[in-house]
């Protein structure tokens, strides 16, 4: 597993990746649509995010080897299917649904042993 120094880092390496294999492809291209708008220089989510109360697994974890099923893995950016980072506050991100509803995302308890960076998929 690759040890990254930071947020930003982590998502300008996602941005520039092909899609890992075991993600679905209408997953990646929301990943990819919320690494659009995070760039976006009116945008202060990225800043947010990069707080340390929020950990790189918060945002970027998955399951190494069912990273659609297990929940308990899923970090902010596995949720974003269907949704798009609405705010982020120090109690949690809420996220806008299609329909307009908002859910709240809060900080991970405890990171399973079997939690990953998106971006260190394809090596397991």
């Amino acid at each position: 597993m690759t040890m990254y120094d930071s947020l930003p880092e982590c998502i300008k390496r996602l941005s520039n990746i092909e899609k890992p294999s075991k993600i679905r492809l209408k997953l990646w291209v929301s990943i990819q649509r919320e690494i659009r708008i995070l760039n976006k220089p009116d945008n202060t989510n990225l800043a947010k995010l990069s707080h340390p109360q929020w950990s790189i697994l918060d945002i970027l974890g998955c399951h190494k080897t069912n990273p659609h099923q297990r929940y308990d893995c899923m970090g902010l950016f596995m949720l974003t299917e269907g949704r798009t980072i609405h705010d982020v506050q120090e109690d949690g991100i809420i996220l806008r649904t299609r329909s307009g509803a908002l859910q709240k995302y809060g900080k991970k308890i405890w990171m399973p042993s079997d939690m990953i960076n998106i971006l260190d998929l394809d090596e397991n």
